[in-house]
């Protein structure tokens, strides 16, 4: 179900952040792999304990709060410049029909869970808002 999908994005994440740190120049990895095992074991500890259910719910809304601090700016910059700049509509309408088909399935087989509706809608709204933005600006993000 929904753990062994987060299992599984958790791991071509990590997957890809360490592509991403081999392939620039001058990063050092020392730091950066010991931040990664050092989470690893934080997560292995949390698993073991059992937590309150206010703190599983925070911690369950926290990739929310990480969306909506990586997409809110990007929105207000758009509304602020008047054009999205390179921001390509394929990328933002596949994300905004993937949140769709989440929300469908976190409402038909998760029973509607409280904090997934909220992490998966809030990706759904800005998502929608960007690509709104882009077609809003289109002409001008062309002459841009």
């Amino acid at each position: 179900g929904s753990w062994g999908e987060a299992a599984f994005i958790t791991a071509q994440c990590s997957m890809i952040l360490v592509l991403f740190w081999s392939y620039s120049s001058g990063l050092s990895l020392r730091p950066r792999f010991t931040g990664m095992a050092a989470m690893l074991v934080a997560a292995s500890l949390i698993l073991l304990v059992e937590l309150p259910g206010p703190v599983v719910g925070f911690i369950g809304l926290t990739p929310a709060g990480l969306f909506l601090a990586a997409r809110v700016p990007q929105v207000l910059l758009n509304h602020r410049q008047g054009h999205t700049g390179q921001l390509a509509f394929a990328t933002y309408a596949l994300q905004f029909a993937g949140g769709c088909a989440r929300l469908f399935t976190v409402l038909h087989v998760l029973e509607g869970d409280v904090v997934c509706l909220i992490q998966h809608g809030s990706s759904v709204l800005l998502n929608l808002a960007i690509v709104a933005q882009i077609v809003k600006y289109r002409k001008v993000t062309k002459v841009v």
